[in-house]
């Protein structure tokens, strides 16, 4: 049977992820970038996405900056965004950057 899931490494379709308790996080986002001041879980595969206002994004290690080429979140959106894998360069930070202003961004931790 065909399934729409995601697949893993190995091609094997990822079941629907729940939120990782202790997970939720927030970051103010501004004129310069800012970023998840401590790693995310190593059983994190998935982050939720979802700010206020526009905000460009980047994930990577302890050193990852956003900048106004970054991938835009749109204000109001949620996104979807995949951590890697044990078997990949495993992100492990996000950074963040208002497009105007301020914005306020939620996340939340995905296992």
């Amino acid at each position: 049977m065909a399934t729409l899931l995601p697949r893993d490494d190995d091609n094997q379709p990822i079941p629907v992820l729940r939120p990782k308790q202790g997970g939720a996080r927030y970051l103010q986002a501004g004129a310069t970038s800012v970023r998840t001041a401590s790693p995310f879980d190593p059983t994190t595969r998935v982050l939720r996405l979802y700010a206020t206002g526009s905000v460009t994004f980047q994930t990577g290690g302890d050193g990852v900056v956003a900048t106004p080429g970054s991938h835009l979140l749109p204000a109001g959106t949620i996104d979807f965004v995949s951590l890697g894998s044990a078997k990949q360069d495993r992100h492990t930070h996000l950074a963040v950057r208002a497009v105007d202003g301020v914005a306020e961004v939620y996340l939340s931790e995905l296992e």
